[in-house]
């Protein structure tokens, strides 16, 4: 009688988390066709407003918000609001005309920071596809693993596989742990000081206008470390956003 209690407790917990999961992504599109709809009807500010609400509070996007938020700020004038929209959309989907468009908008207003290679490019569709990857990675190690302990129950050699078994192993390892720390800061605040130091009593490196594009090399608790013209410098987290 105990377990069966249990059994519909849990049910009900189920049940609840479902139909809430379901109400908070119906109450997401509703905002975001209300939105479309404003903005077809060239209402940009109030399409902004919801677009900006989902994504500042609850971190949630469309791949074509973001494109209409950036064409929102490019209109306003705001070039590094924009900027840090479509690099937003150009993580996870990097595409030749996004990164067309951002190039074009860097250079028309001398932002640094945005030459984008092929190694980058390649970097993006990683990132993109990353926890498919991994998962393929994973799978991949079960069948090595596997053939190990058959071979190891029927004291046949073990010949290569415990190599191949150990490499997945480490690449999953680097990809947990490694792959997704390569990050970007936009700079914000026209004027903003770079310190040699993490700490507001360092000596001030230089100061930078808004819209720059920084490499993220580490981070305190009120600091990243970034590159500047190949030298390690500070900003402080409140004068940046940061692609992640």
């Amino acid at each position: 009688m105990q377990k069966l209690a249990q059994k519909k407790f849990t049910f009900f917990l189920f049940i609840i988390f479902f139909l809430g999961q379901n109400a908070y992504s119906q109450d997401f599109y509703q905002k975001i066709n209300f939105a479309d709809s404003l903005f077809a009807k060239q209402q940009y500010g109030k399409a902004y407003t919801i677009y900006d609400s989902l994504l500042s509070q609850k971190h949630l996007y469309t791949n074509q918000m973001l494109l209409k938020m950036a064409f929102v700020k490019e209109k306003n004038n705001e070039i590094p609001k924009a900027l840090y929209l479509l690099n937003l959309y150009y993580e996870y989907n990097p595409s030749p005309f996004v990164e067309r468009k951002i190039t074009e908008l860097a250079k028309r207003n001398e932002y640094s920071g945005y030459q984008f290679g092929e190694f980058e490019f390649i970097f993006m569709l990683y990132r993109k596809y990353f926890d498919y990857v991994l998962a393929a990675i994973l799978l991949f190690c079960v069948l090595p693993f596997s053939t190990i302990i058959k071979n190891k129950l029927r004291n046949e050699p073990l010949t290569y596989k415990p190599m191949v078994f150990i490499v997945l192993l480490c690449i999953v390892y680097y990809g947990i742990n490694y792959a997704k720390i390569y990050r970007y800061a936009i700079v914000m605040n026209q004027h903003t000081y770079l310190m040699a130091a993490p700490s507001a009593a360092a000596s001030v490196q230089e100061i930078i206008g808004d819209g720059h594009r920084l490499p993220i090399e580490a981070e305190t608790d009120m600091w990243y470390e970034v590159k500047w013209n190949d030298k390690v410098a500070y900003v402080n987290k409140n004068n940046v956003e940061v692609l992640q």
